[in-house]
């Protein structure tokens, strides 16, 4: 329960500018993002490709580390209908949602919120116009809800708390979608409905919209797309009130450390949240809370990526390789040393079939394959995708139009398997290009790039062993 002297509203414009101008000059400046981020806003990655501009706008940009799926534990259930949720569940309603058809899939993704937790996630359909999610919460966590339209080409997603509640999702301007109920919930994400916010939601669309057309093979034109997006998203006031209504949230001292510990999985980044003030709060908050699971989760997170970071430095350019095993659709187990003796130039190329970017690449990567594939250049493709079914389809598609014709690998695992752990593979997409001699000549090569840092060291032509 949220305190009762808690102050309901936001804290004047004039206190908040002068706050949020006294942390851009304390505050530095991080451009990883950090790994409870990759738990909690990018669980949404895990549908297949969305809708057209979507997908373009996340192939110039890249996909971040999504949690793996699994299947709802036994005491949760997805249902049509309606109905209260007992003291200890919650339970999320849909009904007459304007435009989401019958068909459609709900999907609630919530990550660990503790140690020894695993993530949960429950599915319905919609069906007369409704829909009910329901299941059990120990303690209020940070989830995600994502709405599939049935042709995939299109979905939206909504950040949430999931608390011992009822809720009711709406669309507000067709395009926000928002999760009412609960005290946390209702509290942490208010600035979703306010009309500012939900304006500069609709201009920053329009503007983004006009790059879904664009040729990914036409280099000039990703160029010229890639810095006018970068100046879009500078100017994304959007994102300007959700940070300023989040600092105000963790700045106001009469909220209880709970409320502003959960606010914290809102923030984007880490030039939101740095890792220097992300420690010096959850040192605060655990003075009120003990060693609260959510603290100890973040806790641990940060240690993940501090060991991540030291991976790769440890496979960095210069460095020597790490020798890795997957399987092919038949079972067949692949060692990355054996198709290195057998090569010149090997790329390692990790990808994921909800990973849009890399999807995206493949036309680069075949273009180069075919024209040195027959002298000494290989690409070792490894999936980490969580689920055999997903990669299968995904590489049935990408068969279809040509675009795989390498060797084709999957790490069980996903982002955990050994495979991405050898690498640090945190998000996607993610190459190492390796020379015969297991010496790592390159690291995340995009698009053009690729191309040009093949062929310039596949010329003159190698000779094939």
């Amino acid at each position: 329960m949220l305190e009762r002297n808690s102050d309901p509203t936001l804290p004047d414009a004039s206190r908040r500018a002068a706050r949020m101008a006294r942390r851009r000059a304390s505050r530095g400046i991080f451009q990883r993002y950090s790994p409870w981020v990759r738990a909690m806003r990018n669980l949404l990655r895990q549908a297949a490709f969305i809708f057209a501009g979507a997908v373009l706008l996340s192939a110039l940009a890249g996909c971040e580390k999504p949690a793996a799926t699994s299947a709802p534990p036994r005491n949760e259930s997805a249902r049509a209908g309606a109905g209260e949720a007992p003291a200890d569940n919650f339970e999320i309603h849909g009904e007459r949602m304007r435009g989401v058809p019958d068909g459609a899939t709900i999907v609630l993704l919530i990550p660990p919120y503790g140690p020894g937790q695993e993530e949960r996630r429950i599915e319905a359909q919609v069906k007369d116009g409704a829909f009910v999610l329901s299941g059990r919460i120990d303690q209020p966590a940070p989830g995600m809800l994502y709405i599939q339209w049935p042709d995939e080409k299109r979905y939206e997603s909504a950040p949430m708390i999931v608390e011992h509640a009822g809720y009711q999702v709406e669309f507000l301007d067709d395009l926000v979608l928002v999760t009412k109920g609960g005290e946390y919930n209702d509290r942490i994400f208010a600035y979703r409905q306010f009309p500012e916010y939900l304006s500069e939601r609709q201009r920053y669309k329009r503007e983004m919209a006009k790059f879904s057309k664009l040729d990914m093979m036409d280099e000039a034109a990703v160029k010229r797309a890639r810095k006018e997006m970068e100046v879009i998203r500078a100017d994304n006031r959007a994102d300007q009130i959700r940070r300023d209504y989040l600092w105000s949230l963790i700045d106001e001292a009469s909220l209880p450390a709970l409320l502003k510990l959960l606010a914290m999985s809102d923030f984007d980044s880490r030039q939101e949240l740095t890792e220097e003030k992300e420690s010096e709060l959850l040192d605060l908050y655990q003075k009120t809370l003990g060693p609260h699971p959510l603290i100890l989760q973040r806790r641990a997170a940060m240690a993940e990526s501090a060991a991540n970071e030291k991976t790769r430095e440890e496979s960095a350019v210069g460095a020597r390789y790490k020798d890795i095993v997957a399987r092919d659709a038949d079972g067949k187990a692949h060692r990355l040393s054996d198709v290195l003796a057998a090569n010149e130039l090997v790329l390692l190329d990790f990808w994921a079939s909800w990973c849009s970017p890399c999807r995206g690449e493949f036309p680069h990567l075949a273009k180069v394959y075919r024209e040195f594939n027959g002298r000494g250049f290989e690409i070792f493709a490894v999936s980490l995708d969580a689920g055999e079914k997903e990669w299968r389809k995904a590489l049935e598609e990408e068969m279809r139009k040509g675009n795989v014709p390498w060797v084709n690998l999957r790490d069980e695992g996903a982002m955990e398997s050994t495979s991405a752990k050898a690498y640090g593979v945190t998000q996607l997409p993610n190459n190492v290009l390796i020379a015969s001699d297991g010496t790592i000549l390159a690291r995340n090569l995009r698009e053009f790039a690729i191309e040009r840092e093949i062929r310039a060291r596949m010329q003159p032509a190698g000779k094939a062993r």
